[in-house]
């Protein structure tokens, strides 16, 4: 069995060839590692950037909030944030770009460094802006050049349709009946079921304005968006509708850009997800790491603490792993160390917490385990890994184990659970090595 590829090398290009912009920044505004993607954002080489800082290249306008929001981070008032705020393109042109900011912080709990993602959303300003003036020419003139009109007498069906509304389905306004159906059979399938819903519910008078976005078949076949919006003008003395009017505006553009800010998000979704894996998961084994053994340690106290119930640590440890490595050589000994892994994370529940903490030193947090449940999985471990068809030669392991029992629910850190399998776990290896040691069996000798 060969496990020779490098996890180092598969997050290292995730990070470099990104579809977003991706970094890391220093506390005090530094550029520490930029990617292609933010690169090619700005303008500037990955060596020009690292001389720089984020203030540098950020529009004045905008800074003053950015660094607010620093200080919110930096203080624990936000655990991230997301703004839009323009950057100057080393060209002097002005980039817009949706900034997304996470703090990293040492295992001291002090500021190590910023994780920034940079979306390119320029075009989707300038698409919004342009939304927006549409909106308001659709507001203000009905009859706008841009815009196709229609004018429906509801009792008898007939429509009346401007050039535009032809044109932009690829007709002349002479091919177009002038009949209601003249839409109807052109409404996608797909949106025609809630198209004739929302027109209903304004005809019924439940909503004062009819607004639809739902796709129409050109004359060559292909489908254009068209926001449609109208209202009724007219009503008989019963309340009946009479005669409604209203515009077709081609948002086919603004669609397309949507789904391409939708692509972006999604990228941003795995780039987010790759970055947590760089800073919490161990690359050689894909296990946790010790700041992210040491943050959910913690946690598994608070919550036994909460639920008055008990929690082990099991720590262990690789037999002659140096002399391992002198006969086989490091590269093999990586691969031991990930084959260990695989073992390990298949031998404990769903629930446990396996992380590398250390070189050939691994840890499993066991919650809701007692002494006698852990002396088990231990030892039942311990046998497992001497059993186990290695490649190159049989290897064993030392465990150490200790229990937080229910009634030192309050009493009970972090530190005192590592202390206390620490010395376990230097028992076992003192004593013979390849089996495992309860801290409680060591305070019976002691004693």
């Amino acid at each position: 069995m060969s496990l020779k590829s490098n996890p180092n090398d598969t997050f290292e290009n995730a990070f470099q060839y990104a579809a977003i912009g991706m970094a890391l920044v220093s506390p005090q505004g530094q550029w520490l590692r930029v990617n292609r993607a933010l690169c090619e954002i700005t303008g500037y080489s990955e060596q020009e950037l690292l001389k720089l800082s984020f203030q540098d290249i950020t529009h004045p306008d905008d800074l003053n909030m950015d660094l607010d929001y620093l200080r919110q981070l930096l203080d624990g008032e936000l655990e991230s944030y997301t703004l839009e705020k323009r950057y100057f393109h080393k060209n002097g042109n002005i980039v817009w770009i949706l900034l997304s900011v996470s703090l990293m912080r040492d295992e001291d709990g002090q500021p190590h460094f910023f994780i920034a993602q940079i979306q390119d959303i320029t075009d989707r300003i300038m698409a919004l802006r342009e939304m927006r003036e549409s909106e308001q020419r659709l507001e203000l003139a009905i009859e706008g050049a841009e815009l196709g009109t229609w004018d429906w007498n509801i009792r008898t069906g007939h429509v009346t349709f401007n050039d535009r509304w032809a044109k932009m389905l690829g007709y002349s306004l002479e091919e177009i009946d002038t009949h209601i159906s003249s839409w109807e059979k052109r409404v996608h399938p797909d949106d025609a079921e809630e198209t004739r819903e929302i027109l209903a519910r304004h005809l019924r008078g439940d909503i004062e304005i009819y607004e639809s976005r739902h796709r129409l078949r050109h004359k060559d076949g292909h489908w254009i968006w068209v926001l449609d919006k109208g209202k009724v003008i007219e009503r008989n003395e019963v309340g009946d509708p009479v005669r409604a009017c209203g515009t077709h505006l081609d948002i086919s553009s603004r669609k397309e850009y949507e789904q391409q800010i939708e692509q972006q998000s999604e990228q941003l979704r795995i780039a987010n997800e790759q970055l947590d894996r760089l800073a919490h998961i161990d690359s050689l084994t894909n296990l946790y790491n010790r700041r992210a053994f040491t943050a959910r340690l913690r946690e598994e106290i608070q919550r036994a603490n909460r639920n008055l119930t008990s929690l082990s640590l099991m720590m262990l440890d690789i037999d002659e792993f140096k002399a391992y490595n002198d006969t086989y050589g490091h590269p093999e000994g990586d691969i031991l160390l990930q084959q260990l892994a695989n073992v390990l994370q298949n031998s404990i529940r769903a629930s446990d917490v396996a992380a590398r903490i250390g070189g050939e030193e691994f840890a499993v947090i066991l919650p809701e385990t007692n002494v006698d449940d852990a002396r088990r999985v231990a030892e039942k471990l311990c046998r497992s890994i001497a059993g186990y068809p290695w490649d190159l030669r049989s290897i064993t392991v030392s465990i150490g184990v200790t229990t937080k029992a229910v009634e030192h629910s309050m009493t009970t850190d972090s530190s005192v659970l590592l202390s206390r399998v620490d010395a376990a776990l230097y028992y076992s290896k003192s004593h013979g090595k390849n089996r495992a040691t309860h801290s409680n069996s060591i305070d019976k000798v002691q004693k």
